[in-house]
């Protein structure tokens, strides 16, 4: 990602949140909050069909209150990808 002139209280993060009754956080992202050259982000995470059959990729505000949701400036995302990975090679 890169951001440019990127102001904001509390920034931005990408979760991925379980579709259930709980609307659980399964990860999420660092937080993107200054201005930066591109960076890169990565998380790992485990979903169990049985408990979490749907999930839900999102942006969001970092921070659970509206008074810090105020963005300005520019954000780009490019190359975003999310693999799946053989179970039996996580330890």
């Amino acid at each position: 990602y890169r951001t440019d002139n990127f102001q904001t209280t509390k920034g931005l993060r990408w979760r991925i949140r379980c579709l259930d009754d709980m609307n659980q956080i399964i990860v999420e992202s660092d937080n993107i909050i200054n201005s930066t050259k591109w960076n890169e982000l990565n998380g790992t995470f485990h979903v169990s069909n049985e408990t979490c059959a749907i999930q839900l990729l999102r942006l969001e505000a970092s921070s659970q209150y509206a008074h810090d949701h105020l963005f300005d400036g520019s954000l780009w995302f490019d190359d975003v990808v999310i693999k799946k990975v053989d179970s039996d090679i996580i330890p």
